[in-house]
C-alpha cells in the first residue's frame, strides 16, 4: 500500500515525479516499490519493535506535515495549468 501512496503522490507533483513511473508491461509503480521497500528493511533493521513503532509514527506525522504544507503552498497559487481548482475541500 505505501508504494501506491508514493505513487499517487507523485503524480499529484507532491513527491519527485520518478516515483510516479510505472513498469511498461506490468503498470505497477516500480521506483515506489523499491524505494518504500529499501525504507522498510532499513527501519525493521535499526533495532527493536518499540522504537520501529516510534519511528513509523514520526515519519508519518512529518510526512503528513509535510504534505498539508506543500498542499496549502499550492492552494495559494490558485488553480493548475488545466483552470480548475486544487485547493483543498472538506467532505469531497
Amino acid at each position: 500500500m505505501a508504494s501506491r501512496v508514493t505513487y499517487g503522490r507523485a503524480e499529484q507533483g507532491l513527491l519527485p515525479s520518478v516515483l510516479g513511473q510505472v513498469l511498461p508491461n506490468r503498470r505497477t509503480p516500480g521506483a515506489a516499490i523499491v524505494v518504500t521497500t529499501a525504507a522498510v528493511l532499513v527501519l525493521s533493521s535499526t533495532g527493536d519493535l518499540a522504537s520501529l513503532a516510534e519511528t513509523v509514527v514520526v515519519l508519518l506525522l512529518a510526512i503528513g506535515l509535510a504534505l498539508y504544507a506543500v498542499q496549502r503552498f499550492a492552494s495559494r497559487r490558485g488553480s493548475d495549468s488545466q483552470g480548475t481548482d486544487q485547493r483543498p475541500t472538506v467532505g469531497g
